[in-house]
């Protein structure tokens, strides 16, 4: 759907930037965000079809953070948000999802 996003929250401006260069060069529209503060306004304004979340984002506990954005989706009225989870070890900047 063309008004349809995905959004990229992650702490990590790098990382932020490759996912965007990456979905850019595949046609999709996306929405970055540094925290899950703006990540829960960025839910409530657009029609997010896709979350890629790192949950080790210094902050509010992942946990939590996670918890407050499924909630969040959850109560978007027509469509169904999916999340995906990214983290990277200290010692190795591979995703893992």
């Amino acid at each position: 759907m063309q008004d349809e996003y995905i959004l990229i929250v992650d702490d990590d401006k790098d990382i932020r930037n490759l996912l965007g260069i990456y979905l850019e060069s595949e046609g999709y529209r996306f929405i970055k965000c540094d925290n899950a503060e703006r990540a829960l306004e960025v839910l409530a304004e657009y029609h997010v079809a896709l979350i890629l979340l790192d949950i080790m984002m210094p902050g509010m506990d992942r946990m939590k953070r996670l918890c407050y954005i499924i909630i969040a989706a959850r109560h978007k009225p027509l469509y169904n948000i999916h999340i995906l989870c990214l983290c990277r070890h200290k010692n190795n900047r591979h995703f893992r999802s």
